[in-house]
């Protein structure tokens, strides 16, 4: 059972936390100053900052503070990482421009994403959005070839900042392809399979399900273009959204229910099919960092299993989020990546001390205390992307949740069997339909109560992190009890609370 007051588990999850704070530090610092624009001055600031990581590892090596180099290391691994995935400079002017179809949206009609681009027959070392004809789209991993002229993403605007998202996908050109010559295909057999599958499970969906097929693409696949735009609505004004973007409570769900068919003592079959299972689930959920956040989280829990040892989901956390943006390290400034980290991150600090106990009324309060976690971790940026909060979120997640979970949890059953007997899952589909349709009823309810959704101001990168540090500061992986977190806590809440008034103050 999980223990966070176990010096064991301490000695576990520190040096991952540490690592991964570190290099999200790294990443975050190394952005902060190529934003400079100033040449001279970029290098200058990272010379120093590298020379001041270097200085931290070897004293804490020497005075054997083992953390203390572990975050100076890894603060200048992720400012690495960070530079050596910016695109290099390039001219503006028409080139010849060959790459291997990865994606083809589902959002933006004609629009794909290329590797293993090649430019006038030099490799550009980074992938590279094309926008073509929708008409005429080629298929994941086909090469293509066309002339175009490659451009730098925009920076900023009105907000959204067009080259931080693209990098967050490896992405460090765009280009507009008039037309196009497919040369080769079968490149990513692979990544051409999850893409078919997909495909296959979205038409099966709607063949099965009928009405209620669009939210169910969104629970089980992640594919929210068949949601209905009232009950996008619906979802956003309550809080509820996370629900319709696969994240680690679909991921426990379905594993949960396939475990079920395996008892805890087969603990090597139970890993093997919990593995392949995973791994096809982030295919056709196209790796987006949610899933595989909750499943690098759910692969731990079965090692630890599988090894006899204590688990911590904390350890699991920081380990997802490394794994992440070692590939991926522009991920970092995704509001899909801070939301997914940031929630899980609060329902790990909140529930951190629980009991462990098994009662009805136990699990009700564990499951309010995991919403309440993930909403207070969560609030600020929410506020900072979008610009207003979902006043009864709390509220309604209790509520809908619980709903949506049976819907899920039967969904998947329906999908199972009607993806060979497609009749017999149609005459299924009748129940979840039914409780997806109550459920979408009892969101619009309270979608429609007064100031559901509140206009707020833009929250600060500070406040955001002093929140973040401010859970972590009453959660029980300080060690101490809890009249002394809360002393500990106390001048942290009072730098949140000036730091969110000069929020309020500068709007």
């Amino acid at each position: 059972m999980f223990d966070p007051l176990s010096p064991k588990r301490l000695i576990n999850f520190r040096p991952l936390f540490i690592a991964a704070v570190g290099f999200c530090v790294g990443i975050f610092a190394f952005e902060s100053v190529f934003s400079l624009r100033t040449v001279w001055l970029c290098a200058a600031i990272l010379a120093v900052m590298l020379l001041i990581c270097a200085a931290g590892a070897v004293f804490g090596i020497a005075r054997d503070q083992k953390l203390i180099a572990v975050l100076a290391v890894f603060i200048a691994l992720g400012a690495a990482r960070a530079a050596l995935s910016l695109p290099r400079e390039i001219d503006s002017k028409a080139v010849d421009i060959s790459g291997v179809v990865e994606s083809v949206s589902e959002k933006k009609p004609g629009v794909l994403i290329l590797r293993s681009v090649k430019a006038d027959n030099s490799s550009l070392g980074s992938k590279v959005q094309v926008k073509v004809d929708p008409e005429s789209l080629p298929d994941i991993g086909d090469r293509i070839e066309f002339r175009a002229e490659l451009k730098a993403p925009s920076r900023r605007f009105e907000g959204y900042d067009e080259r931080l998202v693209l990098l967050g996908d490896g992405v460090g050109y765009t280009a507009y392809a008039e037309s196009f010559e497919i040369t080769d295909s079968g490149k990513l057999p692979l990544l051409r399979l999850f893409s078919d599958a997909r495909r296959f499970l979205v038409l099966r969906i709607d063949s099965i399900f009928g009405d209620g097929a669009g939210v169910v693409s969104g629970f089980l696949l992640g594919v929210r273009q068949g949601v209905d735009e009232a009950d996008s609505e619906s979802f956003r004004a309550t809080g509820t959204a996370h629900l319709l973007a696969l994240s680690g409570f679909h991921v426990m769900l379905l594993t949960s229910m396939l475990f079920l068919l395996i008892p805890k003592r087969f603990t090597r079959l139970r890993f093997a099919v919990g593995a392949a299972f995973l791994l096809f689930y982030c295919g056709i959920a196209a790796f987006s960092a949610s899933i595989v956040r909750a499943c690098v989280m759910c692969v731990c829990m079965l090692l630890s299993e599988l090894t006899e040892r204590r688990r911590d989901p904390l350890s699991s956390l920081s380990l997802a989020a490394l794994i992440i943006l070692v590939f991926s390290p522009y991920k970092l400034f995704s509001v899909g990546f801070l939301l997914s980290f940031a929630a899980t991150f609060g329902i790990i600090t909140v529930t951190s001390s629980g009991t462990g106990s098994r009662g009805i009324l136990s699990k009700a309060l564990s499951s309010a205390a995991a919403t309440l976690g993930a909403t207070a971790a969560t609030l600020l940026i929410t506020a900072r992307h979008f610009g207003a909060i979902p006043l009864y979120g709390i509220a309604a997640n209790i509520l809908i949740v619980p709903v949506f979970s049976l819907a899920i949890g039967l969904s998947f059953i329906v999908l199972v069997i009607g993806v060979p007997f497609p009749a017999v899952g149609a005459a299924l589909a009748w129940g979840p339909n039914v409780l997806i349709r109550g459920g979408l009823l009892l969101l619009d309810r309270i979608s429609r109560l007064p100031f559901a959704l509140v206009e707020a101001p833009r929250a600060s990168v500070l406040s955001i992190i002093i929140s973040l540090v401010l859970l972590f500061m009453i959660s029980a992986y300080v060690l101490r009890p809890l009249k002394t977190r809360l002393k500990f806590a106390a001048p942290v809440f009072l730098l949140f609370t000036a730091s969110v008034a000069a929020d309020i103050i500068r709007v």
